[in-house]
């Protein structure tokens, strides 16, 4: 699949993403969905939208399963949910950590694959703001409160 997706991309001039659609986690994808973009912005939007539907897509398989049963454990669901989400913060914060070591000022969307690392088409922006607000003012000077477009904002190292 990577490889149609890459070949189709370098027909197009464009860069590429692909995600497996599954009915649940442990199955066999039923598809692959195949995005291309020539707008550096695309994968950023594109990872947020990701992300949101994943999130809606885990809620439906766990109202699904426990549709017609007794033994639903709601906080169970909610405490799986917070733990994938803390993760994702984690992996942010020390991707972050590690690139401010770096003593540069940089802009997140510019690095945003090696920001987000393992959490890409995961984490959206309110847990890169989580993360950030962590190394706040230890270890960037620049804060991500009031910032709208975060994606954009340049981070600078303390």
């Amino acid at each position: 699949m990577a490889e149609y997706a890459r070949r189709l991309a370098a027909d197009q001039r464009c860069s590429w993403c692909v995600t497996p659609v599954r009915n649940r986690a442990h199955h066999k994808p039923l598809y692959y969905l195949v995005f291309l973009t020539r707008h550096r912005d695309g994968f950023t939007e594109f990872a947020e939208a990701l992300s949101l539907g994943l999130g809606q897509w885990r809620r439906a398989v766990y109202d699904i399963e426990n549709a017609d049963t007794l033994f639903a454990d709601e906080a169970a669901f909610l405490a799986s949910e917070q733990a994938l989400e803390d993760g994702w913060v984690n992996e942010i914060e020390g991707n972050l950590r590690r690139l401010l070591g770096e003593g540069k000022p940089f802009v997140i969307s510019k690095r945003y694959g090696e920001v987000y690392g393992a959490a890409a088409g995961q984490a959206r922006q309110t847990h890169l703001r989580k993360a950030w607000s962590r190394l706040y003012p230890d270890a960037t000077r620049t804060s991500p409160r009031g910032k709208s477009k975060l994606l954009q904002a340049l981070i600078e190292p303390a």
